[in-house]
This record gives structure tokens, C-alpha cells and sequence, in this order.
């Protein structure tokens, strides 16, 4: 087995998925050809700017097959912030036939070119957090750092590798709102903090309910220190180029609990079984359905619109707790529910009580010593009658079956404007199937 500096040697699974996920030395031919091309346009345009690799990929930590390519056109200081976006529209325009421009805290583009799409962000040539206008301005700064590291200790972009196939496969990694997970800053900070994956997932199976990080010592503590607004996650960890911000602010308590019990469950597994932990399964209705036998499984099924992964992605977290609510406030049982979001399909699934509910639904009114308010309950409710102090009203359900209530919702203007198109499909308990 390979014995990685950090003193935890890699199992033979691991190995495996090792090989599986790490991708060439080399990067693609159309990587080096497209910077030269943006390179040259800035020049031709004698704009005071240069060009360097974000993400992964500058970070030598992209997994293999990911076609997913950041560019940080880096403009001088000089130049007013609110102009950069046009500036770089214009130059990537001169050299791309089809250039898509996506709007955020400062709009960036999108470039599609072979099976690879590139993401050209503007952002401001700057040496210090102090000097950043807009968050993005930070993102070079994260790379250096991260890049520092991995040139010290070269084996921690494997493990790094390795944690992020790892929350990708528990549905953990992404710090975007319909995720709620780790971002791949968070888990380079994770990794570089405790010297590799497992050493990582040793400490994560013995998280109280808050950790606090300052993988640089800049606050004395970051709990007092740091806006309120930034500690309000369940990981704090004090940005080691930034310290005034929480890296993990994005991280919800679910996503937490659920990396927690995935190492626990991990570190126990045997050899055989580890490699299952790094395999990404897409949510299955009958899976599901079969988790719950006496429920019936209800999937919803909403083709996002295009546009921003994570707007739309956002968009369809919305309609999901939509209809959970709509679904709890109407007397339904939800046993369970889930989701999971594609920019092709995005699946709903909901286990629910079996049978329809009455045909009348019993509504409380005010309390009965309260005169004027029960005269108005009483003339907006037909049948009305008082027990235990309180009035009571009688009325018809207008959903009974939770299917009919989930298509009327999805046929609302609440959903029409979120989702291009839905689809409600009833599935019966273990006989499931889509």
C-alpha cells in the first residue's frame, strides 16, 4: 500500500479510486490554446490586465473527467470596478464566436469549446483581502494559498482528491444555497489543516456540535471576533487569507450531520466496502420507496430552466420546499422526503401516509369569551360549534388525495416562473418503480 508523508497509508480501495479520479499530468491541449488567445486579445486591445488558472485545475486538485475550466482575467486596480465586466465581455468577444454572459456580484462569462466550458471572471489584480472591492477579487489569493501547500506537501492533492469524491458521493460537496455542502475551498482548508483525508475523516467522526478552525492563529477567538452573521454554521473555519471570514458559512447543520455519520460509517467499513463511498449513485424512486414500505411514494419530476447552475439549482430547492409545505399544511402525513437536483432533471420524492384524508377538515377558532372575533368566524364559516372554550368550524377539504393538491400547486405561478416544466408521478409503496 502507498504511504503517503502524512503517516496514514491509503488503503487498497483507495488506491483504486485513486487511479480512478486523479487525471493526467498534462492538462488539455485546449486549456494552453485559449489562455494564449485571451492573452493576446488583451494585448491587441492594450487593456492592463493578464490571465491566470482558477479552481481545481490552477490548484493542481481537479478530478479526472471534469470539463469544468476558471479563468481569472486579473484587470489593474486602476480601473473602476463597475467597467471590468464590459471590459472582459469585450475582449472575449474579439476572440469567441459565442460568448454567454451569466449576472452575479460582478457578471463573468461563459465560453463553451469542445466538451469543455471555460469561466472568464473579472477580477482585480490585488495582493491583500484589504484591497478587494468584490469577493471574487479574494479567489486568486485562495489559489496561491492552497497552491503553497501543495507544492510543500504534493501528496495532499491526492487526499484532497479523495475528500472531494468522498462528500461528492454523500451529496455533501458544493457551497451553492440548493447544497448547502462543503465548497472545494472548505475542503482544501479541511485537508490541509489535518494532513489528509483520513486523518480528516478521524477528526470529523468526533465533531462536537460546533468546530471552530484558524488554520493560521489570526484570531484570539473567532467566535467573538468574527460578525455574527459569520458563526451561525455549524464548521467555523477563519479564512487563512481573509480573517475577518468564515470559509464554511455556507454549510447547513444537515450537511454537517450527514459528512459526520459518512466518516464514522466509513472508518468502520471494511476494505470491501470502502469503495462504495466514493461512488456517486443517482436518487432512485425505487431505492426510496423501498426504504419506506408503508408509505406511499409520491416523485416530482421539474426540468430546470438555463441559465446559472446555481440560480437554478435555487429555484428548484424553492418549489421542492414549496410543496413539502403545501403538502404539511394541508393535514398530509409526510413520513420522509428528498430531493435532488440536474440542470437535465431534477427529482422530488415524498413518502407519505397512506389513504385520503376526510372530506371535511375540522378549522379552531378564537376562544369563546372573545365575542366580536367569534361573530366573525361564525359568519365566515357555515357550520360553526364551541368546545372547551374555543369554536370550531366545519369545512369541505379541497385536497384530499396529495397527488391532486401537488399537480394544482405545480400548475401555479409560484412554480411556472421557477421551473420550465413539472411532472407529478404517484409510485406505490414496494412496487416501485419509474
Amino acid at each position: 500500500m502507498d504511504t503517503p508523508q502524512t503517516g496514514a497509508p491509503h488503503t487498497a480501495a483507495e488506491l483504486r479510486v485513486l487511479k480512478r479520479i486523479t487525471p493526467p499530468k498534462t492538462l488539455p491541449a485546449i486549456v494552453g490554446k485559449t489562455l494564449t488567445k485571451v492573452e493576446e486579445a488583451i494585448k491587441a486591445r492594450q487593456e492592463l490586465a493578464t490571465v491566470a488558472l482558477g479552481g481545481s485545475i490552477a490548484k493542481g486538485t481537479y478530478l479526472k473527467g471534469d470539463h469544468d475550466i476558471d479563468v481569472f482575467v486579473r484587470f489593474s486596480p486602476d480601473y473602476d470596478d463597475a467597467t471590468l465586466a464590459d471590459r472582459l465581455q469585450a475582449i472575449l468577444e474579439s476572440v469567441f464566436d459565442s460568448v454567454e454572459r451569466v449576472h452575479g456580484s460582478r457578471d463573468y462569462f461563459h465560453v463553451l469549446l469542445d466538451d469543455f466550458v471555460f469561466e472568464f471572471i473579472p477580477v482585480l489584480h490585488i495582493s491583500s483581502w484589504q484591497e478587494a472591492r468584490n469577493v471574487t477579487d479574494m479567489s486568486p489569493l485562495h489559489v496561491d494559498y492552497v497552491a503553497q501547500h501543495t507544492g510543500e506537501r504534493p501528496w495532499l492533492a491526492g487526499e484532497i482528491r479523495l475528500t472531494k469524491q468522498f462528500c461528492k458521493a454523500a451529496k455533501v460537496y458544493g457551497a451553492e444555497s440548493y447544497i448547502g455542502g462543503f465548497s472545494g475551498h472548505v475542503v482544501d482548508l479541511l485537508n490541509i489543516h489535518y494532513g489528509g483525508f483520513r486523518q480528516l475523516l478521524e477528526a470529523a467522526a468526533q465533531w462536537p456540535a460546533r468546530v471552530v478552525l484558524d488554520p493560521e492563529r489570526q484570531l484570539d477567538n473567532p467566535l467573538t471576533e468574527l460578525n455574527d452573521a459569520k458563526i451561525q454554521a455549524p464548521l467555523v473555519i477563519v479564512d487563512p487569507v481573509q480573517q475577518d471570514r468564515n470559509s464554511a458559512a455556507a454549510l447547513t447543520q444537515q450537511a454537517f450531520a450527514r459528512f459526520k455519520a459518512r466518516a464514522a460509517e466509513y472508518l468502520a467499513a471494511s476494505e470491501d466496502e470502502q469503495e462504495a463511498y466514493f461512488t456517486i449513485e443517482p436518487l432512485d424512486a425505487a431505492q426510496f420507496a423501498a426504504e419506506y414500505p408503508g408509505s406511499r411514494i409520491i416523485a416530482v419530476t421539474l426540468t430546470p430552466q438555463r441559465g446559472k447552475k446555481d440560480v437554478v439549482g435555487a429555484k428548484c430547492y424553492k418549489v421542492y420546499q414549496h410543496i413539502w409545505q403545501q403538502l404539511v399544511e394541508h393535514n398530509f402525513a409526510v413520513h420522509a422526503s428528498t430531493w435532488e437536483f440536474s440542470p437535465a432533471r431534477t427529482l422530488l420524492l415524498f413518502a407519505l401516509e397512506y389513504g385520503l384524508l376526510s372530506k371535511e377538515e375540522e378549522l379552531a377558532g378564537p376562544p369563546v369569551h372573545r365575542t366580536t372575533d367569534v361573530a366573525r368566524f361564525q359568519t365566515a364559516h357555515e357550520t360553526t360549534y364551541a368546545r372547551e372554550g374555543k369554536v370550531y368550524a366545519l369545512e369541505t377539504r379541497k385536497f384530499r388525495d396529495p397527488v391532486k393538491l401537488i399537480e394544482h400547486f405545480l400548475s401555479q405561478e409560484y412554480v411556472l416562473e421557477r421551473v420550465k416544466a413539472s411532472r407529478c408521478k404517484p409510485i406505490k409503496g414496494d412496487d416501485a418503480s419509474e
